[in-house]
């Protein structure tokens, strides 16, 4: 005898892939972004994430655009990443966030999720 049963399953923050939850035109990409691609002496910047989520310098590089202020390196880090890294989950950006001690935007992505943004996905299931 079979019987159905439904399960709820729930990812916490880290388990979020980044293509999922950094997406063009999210605020939050906005405000990392803002952070991020500021130019400041002795604070790490993009390229620093970049190096440490092991993105190619010649490719990360690219993303350079000081010529075309209009454009954001950091929006075009993710979109990279989303191509080229799918995998990558929010727990791994932390981690290389954190390493260039960026705790201001490990910050802003820590109250995203407790606004309940992207904290907790609920997947049905059912199973036999």
């Amino acid at each position: 005898m079979y019987h159905k049963r439904k399960h709820t399953f729930f990812l916490t923050i880290g388990s979020c892939l980044v293509k999922k939850v950094l997406v063009d035109g999210s605020e939050l990409l906005a405000e990392i972004g803002e952070r991020l691609n500021k130019e400041i002496r002795a604070v790490k910047n993009w390229r620093n994430l970049a190096y440490r989520l092991n993105i190619p310098p010649e490719t990360y590089g690219a993303f350079d655009t000081s010529k075309e202020k209009a454009k954001s390196p950091t929006k075009m880090m993710f979109q990279w990443l989303a191509k080229w890294k799918p995998d990558l989950n929010i727990g791994d950006l932390l981690k290389g966030i954190k390493v260039i001690d960026r705790f201001d935007v490990v910050e802003i992505v820590t109250k995203e999720a407790e606004a309940g943004e992207f904290l907790l996905y609920k997947l049905n299931d059912i199973m036999d």
